[in-house]
């Protein structure tokens, strides 16, 4: 009695080898790549949209400082007028 040839894999081929089941393991890895192709861009969407937003944010927080930036400016000048008038005044 001879051995079955064996598959590229090193096991002898199962009962399902002929072309159809071929086929189907083909389609069903063909559906699975297109699931994890899906849930990749996916992912990736929502990681852009997150970039996106803390970016966003990031320039609110800067709009925000070289605002308080400039009332500090502002108050300095007061203060340095006062003193000068108080300076003045002695």
């Amino acid at each position: 009695m001879s051995t079955p040839p064996l598959a590229a894999s090193g096991m002898a081929p199962g009962p399902f080898a002929g072309p159809q089941a071929q086929q189907a393991a083909r389609e069903v890895n063909t559906a699975s790549l297109c699931r994890i192709g899906q849930e990749t861009v996916q992912d990736i969407v929502y990681r852009t949209m997150e970039i996106f937003q803390l970016l966003r944010n990031m320039q609110k927080l800067k709009q925000k400082n070289q605002q308080l930036k400039q009332i500090m400016d502002q108050l300095r000048n007061l203060i340095w007028d006062i003193n000068a008038m108080l300076a003045m005044r002695n």
